[in-house]
């Protein structure tokens, strides 16, 4: 299968043939994933928020990774100094292929919230596994039946216009995971997720990492 590393909040690496890096994020002033400790080809960023794009300039101006986002995304990415050639806007009419047999889908999952940034949910699919990373929706809407094989779901609740643990865990058996990884809560928020979901005798298995540590799909 693949293994997957846990940096905080929403940023997780992905080591399929070409690894991918998903929402890098700064929280305050400090990036959760450093540049020069990480190697990726691409950074996968579902909405614009410091949280989630964090230091995705850097990744493409000093390492050259090519950026993945839905269209606020890209726009803040050009406003930001990333040149034009360094991303990539796709929706689900226009799945991106990356070579490698992996394939990037992107789905519409809005947030909550009033004038909440636009969020994109990236399915990636390749010869050793999938995985759907939500970013921060409000609801599960086109995600339904996906069934990857892990499932990054957000459980930070209305204050960060998504999903509470007990909607994330309602979310997980609606788009039916094999692995599922609670991500941006608190530390309360996670144990909650985690709990539920042991209670609804579930088929999915639950990943509890702390920041740092490394899984792997089998």
């Amino acid at each position: 299968m693949f293994s997957f590393t846990y940096f905080g909040y929403a940023a997780i690496l992905v080591q399929f043939e070409k690894h991918l890096l998903f929402d890098p994020g700064i929280i305050g002033t400090t990036p959760l994933v450093a540049v020069n400790k990480v190697k990726t080809s691409y950074v996968v960023v579902t909405h614009e928020p410091d949280e989630h794009f964090g230091n995705a300039v850097e990744f493409a101006n000093q390492k050259g990774s090519i950026l993945i986002g839905n269209s606020s995304v890209c726009d803040h990415a050009r406003k930001a100094g990333i040149f034009g050639y360094a991303f990539t806007e796709i929706t689900m009419n226009s799945p991106l292929e990356i070579g490698a047999n992996i394939l990037i889908i992107g789905y519409n999952a809005p947030r909550g919230g009033f004038l909440a940034p636009q969020n994109t949910a990236y399915l990636v699919k390749s010869k050793q596994g999938s995985v759907l990373h939500m970013g921060h929706p409000k609801g599960v809407g086109a995600l339904e039946g996906l069934k990857p094989d892990l499932l990054c779901v957000p459980v930070a609740g209305k204050k960060h216009g998504t999903l509470s643990p007990e909607e994330a865990v309602k979310a997980t058996s609606a788009i039916h995971p094999r692995y599922a990884f609670p991500i941006s809560g608190s530390e309360t928020q996670i144990h909650q997720f985690l709990a539920l979901l042991a209670e609804q005798n579930s088929s999915v298995i639950p990943v509890s990492l702390t920041p740092g540590q490394s899984f792997t799909l089998v």
